[in-house]
């Protein structure tokens, strides 16, 4: 997964082999390649207000009032996914590194780490960080499942008062066979003929027997009407399921699907015609309590059902939902970036760890091709690109402790399969997301496979793992990690940690293609050159299979770096 994301650097960048006799590269003006493609700082600081009010707080100090401001720039608000503008963030750091390396030099001192580091300039991050965290300490008292605080009227407000009634049973006398009769009735208006031809008058007459039934009368009969609904739909599913040895099983979906198809349609129609349509926030609300009731309910059938769960319905009633909200219609196109946050905060909140049972259906939803495109593709600013992280990251936590096992459960194995292909059609498609958010991928993907018990190798084994994950495109984070790490490799007191590098590296390369170009470079200047003595290792023939391994390994290498070089040519202009 890691050369995955790795990967995804572009290729296009031509610079010199670093490994080339007496070249030389002064890192400190490269600044602004790594870690994110962001080269242009200068003109991300350069229209934002406090721009004058920065140059003067690096020099004097003043005014005492910046650093507010400076944080009030950065905030862009309380949504997840946009809490802040990562952008102009990256430009501030990069600014006022060049800035602080620039004064340093002023003072006839050279730049190093140790000088920057101490300069006067690095206190506008230090003052920053204090502010952020203790925002954080504040927003760490709420639960930790949500992505944003559930602050009353907040973003996940009616989710969790949804997730909650979800489990409320009291219901009035009554109820429970209104609700078992208008869904019936529903259900047999959405399949009639009728209804395809005027949609609309169909709808409009069911709704006035809600009305006849009172179930329109408050809000607290709303959500219950569709918590037994959902509960209805759900029961019939597992009568069905229940049937399957008997029957066919394309016959057995397609019955569940006859119900729950119609109750999504008449969640769709409820939330576009709920409300004042220059307000939407009363089709978000209703939108949020009813993916909370479902949500609710997937939770409590899960506890009740364990290992016999099923996840049909719910999958069914999220995607088609999921479709529905999403047609081309100027009603729905207006609340679109507010649907995707609802469906990221429930998605969150079904996790695979807090759900394994769900989890197949889980990364069916978070990876199909409609969900993918509007979180990544087609919402502006990029505003999806966190909330959609920060799912993929709640998937390699889940998948983390099994990967530290030699072998993999069949279960385990296919969600495994499943994650990898997810990762590919990013790559392909989205290489710039997985660059902006490598560290955080990386940072929960296990290092290793296998349980290792030697403690002290293993946190080596972790710091080397560490430093091939900046193994990259061609830059100076690249370059010096790469010498840094055949540095390690040549000054070795024992061969047990020239083997455990070697073993880093070999990992990342015995999987199928791509790989990453700096892990490329540095393997083949490992096995190449003769200062290293790389194939005099004991550890190199221990085995004629392993041998035969470095072999395999070393001739693909070999022919990769053959290939890019002309690749990457064929990018350039001329």
């Amino acid at each position: 997964m890691r050369n995955l994301i790795l990967s995804a650097f572009p290729r296009n960048m031509r610079l010199p082999d670093p490994f080339t006799p007496n070249l030389k590269v002064d890192m400190l003006p490269e600044i602004a390649l790594a870690p994110r493609v962001l080269t242009n700082y200068a003109s991300m600081i350069q229209p934002v207000t406090f721009k004058k009010d920065l140059d003067s707080y690096l020099k004097a100090r003043a005014p005492v009032t910046f650093l507010s401001e400076l944080r009030s720039n950065l905030q862009v608000s309380n949504d997840a996914g946009m809490r802040y503008n990562i952008q102009l963030m990256n430009a501030l750091v990069l600014y006022v590194g060049t800035q602080a390396i620039a004064y340093i030099r002023s003072k006839g001192l050279t730049p190093n780490m140790s000088t920057i580091a101490h300069s006067s300039h690095m206190d506008i991050f230090q003052n920053l960080a204090v502010d952020l965290d203790t925002e954080e300490m504040l927003r760490a008292t709420h639960d930790p499942g949500s992505l944003v605080d559930r602050t009353p009227g907040g973003p996940t407000a009616h989710i969790h008062s949804g997730i909650l009634q979800a489990r409320e049973f009291d219901d009035p006398p009554g109820l429970l066979e209104k609700t078992e009769f208008l869904l019936r009735e529903w259900v047999e208006i959405y399949h009639s003929p009728s209804t395809s031809r005027d949609p609309g008058k169909a709808f409009s007459l069911f709704v006035h027997q809600m009305n006849l039934h009172g179930i329109l009368k408050t809000d607290d009969l709303i959500t219950r009407f569709f918590r037994l609904s959902t509960q209805m739909c759900v029961d019939l599913c597992y009568r069905a399921l229940a049937e399957q040895n008997t029957a066919v099983n394309s016959l057995v979906r397609a019955k569940c699907f006859h119900t729950l198809d119609a109750f999504v349609r008449l969640i769709a129609l409820l939330v576009k015609h709920s409300g004042d349509s220059a307000s939407p926030a009363t089709k978000i609300n209703l939108l949020n309590k009813v993916l909370g009731i479902v949500a609710g309910v997937l939770l409590q059938d899960h506890e009740v059902h364990v290992s016999d769960f099923q996840q049909l319905p719910y999958h069914r009633i999220f995607i088609m939902l999921f479709l529905e909200l999403n047609a081309p219609e100027p009603i729905l196109e207006a609340i679109n970036f507010q649907v995707l946050t609802a469906f990221c905060h429930t998605l969150h909140i079904l996790r695979p760890s807090k759900a394994p049972g769900f989890a197949y259906a889980w990364l069916e939803l978070v990876s199909h091709r409609v969900y993918i495109g509007r979180m990544l593709a087609l919402t502006p600013q990029q505003k999806g690109w966190g909330m959609y992280a920060q799912l993929l990251i709640d998937l390699f936590k889940f998948l983390a402790p099994f990967l530290r096992n030699a072998e993999l459960a069949k279960p385990v194995t296919l969600l495994y399969k499943g994650t990898l292909r997810v990762l590919l059609v990013l790559l392909h498609d989205f290489p710039e997301f997985l660059c902006d958010y490598h560290y955080g991928f990386c940072d929960v993907i296990p290092p290793n496979c296998i349980q290792v018990l030697n403690w002290r190798s293993m946190w080596r084994y972790l710091f080397l793992n560490a430093i091939a994950n900046q193994l990259r495109y061609p830059n100076s984070h690249t370059h010096y990690f790469s010498c840094s790490l055949l540095y390690l490799f040549a000054e070795a007191n024992t061969e047990a940690i020239q083997e455990q590098i070697t073993r880093v590296l070999l990992e990342r390369l015995i999987v199928n293609r791509p790989h990453p170009w700096g892990l490329l470079i540095t393997f083949i200047e490992l096995i190449k050159n003769p200062t290293y003595k790389f194939w005099t290792h004991e550890f190199v023939h221990c085995a004629p299979e392993i041998e035969k391994l470095f072999d395999s390994v070393a001739r693909s290498c070999m022919v990769q770096r053959q290939v890019q070089p002309s690749q990457e040519a064929d990018l350039l202009p001329e």
